[in-house]
């Protein structure tokens, strides 16, 4: 099949709601990643293969990813069968969530939070959490980002930190095991380092893109390498102990 012109290119982005961003690294065939944003303004990491699917929508306006792995009950998490890792990328308004189970991800999806009051939606969360995360999604390990004041808003830290004492708390007042780790460390395990925030968050769908061939928005895409980060760090020590 002949290459598409850019002209094609952007014909057939357009069919689909979808403009080819400036700054797009240039289209060489159907796998390659292309930059698109949405009628809605969001900024999509994908390909033209994935683009085509008839299924294919924006992550973010979707609420998840474009693709379920399973695709009779997309929305609904699976039957529990082996030890899970859920992956948390924190935040009070957009609450990225990842399932790992046996080491294989299972599940993905963003959660939204709203409300100009911050305690009407730290109380949201925690009923999301101890009402449906641990007793109907039951992970045996919890995996979340730390947080550090640098760059941020005093009311944004401290907003922050409330988020993350509510989950240790939930975590602890369940029986399940936890860890906070800095974004500096689990990026740096997935090879995400340097450049501004917003450049982290692109390199971080670009490669959930590469492992998984899915296509998520940012936060999602973060959560998934969050709890991706546990499992190997859990693999790893397990070989350990083999020694």
């Amino acid at each position: 099949m002949a290459k598409l012109s850019r002209s094609k290119l952007i014909e057939e982005l357009e069919a689909k709601g979808l403009e080819l961003m400036i700054d797009s690294p240039k289209y060489k065939n159907l796998r390659s990643n292309i930059w698109v944003r949405c009628e809605e303004g969001h900024k999509i990491i994908t390909n033209l293969k994935s683009v085509r699917l008839d299924s294919f929508r924006c992550p973010q306006c979707a609420g998840e990813s474009s693709k379920g792995f399973n695709a009779a009950t997309p929305f609904e998490m699976p039957q529990k069968k082996g030890y899970r890792v859920l992956g948390i990328d924190n935040a009070t308004k957009k609450f990225g969530v990842s399932m790992y189970e046996n080491g294989n991800l299972i599940f993905y999806r963003l959660l939204t939070f709203s409300g100009a009051d911050l305690i009407d939606r730290l109380n949201q969360v925690r009923d999301k959490i101890e009402k449906i995360i641990i007793p109907i999604w039951e992970p045996d390990f919890i995996q979340f980002e730390d947080v550090q004041l640098q760059g941020k808003a005093f009311k944004t830290y401290e907003a922050l930190v409330m988020l993350i004492g509510l989950i240790e708390m939930s975590s602890k007042r369940y029986g399940i095991p936890y860890e906070k780790t800095r974004s500096n460390i689990w990026r740096s395990h997935h090879g995400i380092n340097g450049g501004s925030r917003s450049v982290q968050k692109d390199k971080a769908m670009k490669r959930v893109k590469e492992m998984y061939d899915i296509d998520v928005g940012d936060d999602v895409a973060e959560a998934i390498l969050i709890g991706k980060y546990r499992v190997d760090v859990k693999e790893r020590n397990e070989r350990k102990d083999l020694f």
